[in-house]
């Protein structure tokens, strides 16, 4: 059985009516789930431990079920709901060969079936519908009134799927992030010395983090800053989202 993980999906029910991270708001709780996963002896311990490999949707199977808390301000769902903030919880039906379909505009291939509920941070709205996934992790609506929820979650929880596999080892180069002057490396630069590492960039003084554990098909934590802002000013936030529950 699959160790659960934070708060099971289990207890979220379609609508996702129970909560792990308040509606004001991500930071906070997020900084203390990155204060429980990463000790000072975990960051000690990862520096010189061996790591396997990952790769986005490795591990995925038919049943899973994943919610997320997902905040972004760029790719933004202002039109269906009224916070940058939302819940969703996917349950991954089932894989099979699709052709293309409306307005999914989904070519032929292998694809994910994915019953996906949502609801906004502040528990106002809420919306149900089913996403195609392909085998890029491209995320399709079904109906035209989801686009905007389709592209959020592609560019938030999928947003690692062109890197393919990588080494998960301290060090490991997954590719460069172009930056408004240069190009940085995007790099393991923890890990735990068993299953879960951390992935980033640095712009200035912001860091970019991505958690990812070698079990999990999609990564447990991440916040990015949108690489192209000039400095010295702030960059804007891509996304930040945290994985709360799994089963």
């Amino acid at each position: 059985m699959r160790p659960r993980m934070f708060l099971s999906a289990a207890v979220l029910c379609c609508s996702m009516a129970v909560l792990l991270l308040p509606a004001a708001g991500a930071s906070a709780s997020m900084d203390d789930f990155l204060n429980r996963l990463w000790s000072d002896n975990d960051r000690e311990a990862g520096e010189n431990a061996a790591a396997g490999s990952w790769r986005l949707g490795d591990n995925l199977q038919s049943g899973d079920s994943l919610a997320y808390r997902i905040c972004h301000s760029i790719h933004a769902v202002e039109f269906t709901f009224p916070h940058d903030c939302y819940d969703v919880r996917m349950d991954f039906i089932y894989r099979t060969i699709h052709h293309a379909y409306g307005d999914a505009g989904v070519s032929g291939g292998l694809i994910w079936i994915v019953d996906a509920s949502f609801l906004s941070a502040d528990g106002s709205k809420d919306r149900r519908t089913v996403l195609f996934v392909d085998e890029r992790f491209g995320v399709h609506p079904t109906s035209a009134h989801d686009r905007q929820l389709a592209e959020s979650v592609e560019t938030t929880l999928m947003h690692l799927s062109r890197y393919g596999e990588q080494n998960l080892s301290v060090g490991s180069h997954w590719g460069d992030i172009k930056t408004h002057f240069t190009t940085v490396p995007l790099s393991v630069i923890l890990w735990d010395g068993g299953t879960t590492a951390t992935l980033g960039y640095d712009i200035g003084q912001y860091e970019s983090r991505t958690i990812i554990r070698d079990d999990s098909p999609f990564p447990l934590y991440s916040k990015w800053y949108e690489p192209n802002d000039a400095l010295p000013s702030e960059p804007r936030m891509l996304h930040e989202y945290v994985m709360l529950g799994r089963e």
